[in-house]
């Protein structure tokens, strides 16, 4: 029979704070090299994919090590990696730090990337696509809702006062209500021929603005772009359907060559003007002989949901029913 003979409780003891010290320490080494080496898997992935990827919503072995960088690094790594070379981590940091909803100064990271023009490939579900890493930032915070409403309009009016060249400018200037304060420097742009100033300028809904837009409809080549209907759409001045009117022959040229989506916007700044006036416009234009056969079907279906998107009087109540039972005869 072998005796163990143990050694004294006072070795134990120190043995064992050894040990866990010694853990420690290679803990922490391991921490840092194992974000250094998730890092440099981002830097090599060649996308920013999101968590589903494909047919099938695979997560991607690039997500996978985004997943165990934002369990591995602390807020503020994350945070230094906001300055880092890639523009695939960047986007990632801004991603991990609003998945750990860690708290910091959204404004300024947003602020600070509206100059990014890096290309990223972003992957998500069955899309790929490219954007500057600065509109992946801003969409990124966007959609997440962290920029409350003073937070965002200041970002907005930076955008703009910092000529960005970022989509983030124009989704701005289409989508926003800016203050006051940016009339005069949004008045200038439109007038310059800045289409989406044009939309932003709409919004403050002044009648000194209202040549502008008349002037905007009136353009050759009306169906260039959708800024000049959409500005018409927000400020709804009866004044402006005889312009929206005489478009009418240039709609259907569009028609022949077009689907009837490319003129929603067109559709809907007249479905927003209430009256006999606007509703027979429309089925002037719905109901007319120039509509291609193929494209009828189309035609009415977009009518209708332009007419079903917006407030209506009673008689664009009345076309909306009588186009929506021509298209259940169909």
């Amino acid at each position: 029979m072998v005796r163990v003979i143990a050694p004294p409780a006072g070795n134990r003891m120190r043995a064992i704070v050894l040990l866990l010290l010694s853990s420690l320490v290679l803990s922490a080494r391991a921490h840092d090299q194992t974000v250094e080496q998730l890092v440099q898997q981002l830097v090599l992935a060649g996308s920013f994919d999101d968590a589903m990827v494909g047919d099938d919503g695979a997560r991607t072995g690039t997500f996978r090590s985004y997943q165990r960088l934002c369990a591995t690094a602390t807020a503020v790594q994350l945070q230094e990696l906001l300055r880092h070379d890639s523009p695939i981590v960047r986007c990632y940091a801004v991603r991990g730090l609003l998945d750990t909803e860690a708290k910091v100064d959204w404004p300024q990271v947003v602020l600070a990337c509206i100059g990014d023009q890096a290309e990223v490939t972003e992957r998500s579900s069955c899309e790929t696509s490219k954007c500057p890493a600065g509109d992946l930032v801003f969409q990124l915070v966007r959609t997440r809702k962290v920029l409350r409403d003073e937070a965002m309009l200041d970002v907005a009016e930076q955008l703009v006062l910092r000529k960005s060249p970022l989509f983030a400018r124009e989704w701005a200037l289409r989508n926003l209500q800016f203050r006051d304060g940016m009339l005069h420097t949004i008045r200038t742009l439109a007038e310059a021929g800045d289409a989406p100033a044009l939309v932003a300028l709409a919004r403050y809904r002044l009648q000194k603005d209202l040549p502008l837009l008349l002037a905007r409809l009136q353009r050759p080549d009306p169906f260039a772009d959708n800024c000049r209907f959409l500005a018409a759409e927000i400020s709804a001045d009866p004044k402006l359907l005889p312009a929206l009117q005489a478009l009418v022959p240039a709609a259907f040229a569009r028609l022949q060559v077009d689907s009837a989506c490319r003129l929603r916007f067109w559709l809907a700044a007249i479905a927003v003007q209430d009256g006999e006036a606007a509703a027979a416009v429309l089925r002037t234009f719905v109901l007319g002989d120039l509509v291609p056969a193929g494209r009828r079907r189309d035609l009415l279906e977009t009518v209708v949901q332009a007419l079903d998107e917006r407030p209506r009087g009673p008689e664009l109540q009345r076309l909306r029913g009588e186009l929506a039972q021509r298209l259940e005869q169909r």
